[in-house]
């Protein structure tokens, strides 16, 4: 499900008010992609059941979310123009997390903040590292930031991410397995 403008769409997510349905059962909800995101939105009535089975989860946000709710989530995506905030979130996964994959499109990072960035994924308390993509120009991410990656890149974790995460997600999502 993709929600751009998500605050206008609280009467039908979070129906408490019996004279606002929501039209859509969110109970097999597997991929999530929402624009500005509250954190607000993991509460909403009809979106927290289905935060169990949520396995894709893309957002834009100024604000830190906790991973541990989503303990089927195998992807990742954040877009943030505030640093901390992808680092806030990312120190949020669990040791039991599932995720395979993280894509990354922080604007204007600058290389300490990579090196930070570098450090937190390539220690976190999981099994399985995720591989990390980063979502910008090609150029940019061979010439510039690749580099700014030493502990993903050395594992073979980390690559350059292509624009459209939620279309490769609803491709993966469709494939017969």
């Amino acid at each position: 499900m993709r929600l751009a403008q998500v605050r206008k769409f609280i009467g039908w997510f979070d129906d408490r008010d019996d004279d606002t349905h929501c039209p859509f059962d969110c109970s097999r909800l597997a991929i999530l992609s929402a624009d500005d995101i509250p954190t607000l939105i993991f509460a909403w009535l009809q979106i927290a059941p289905s935060l169990q089975n949520l396995e894709a989860l893309e957002f834009h946000t100024l604000y830190s979310i906790n991973l541990s709710l989503f303990p089927n989530l195998l992807f990742l995506g954040i877009q943030s123009v505030v640093f901390r905030t992808v680092v806030d979130v990312l120190l949020t996964i669990p040791s039991s997390s599932r995720i395979q994959e993280i894509v990354l499109n922080t604007s204007c990072p600058i290389v300490d903040e990579c090196d930070e960035l570098d450090a937190v994924v390539s220690s976190l308390p999981v099994q399985c590292l995720p591989a990390v993509g980063l979502e910008m120009d090609l150029g940019q991410y061979t010439h510039v930031w690749a580099a700014s990656f030493p502990r993903l890149r050395s594992k073979n974790l980390l690559y350059h991410a292509d624009c459209c995460w939620l279309g490769a997600q609803l491709r993966r999502q469709n494939a017969p397995h």
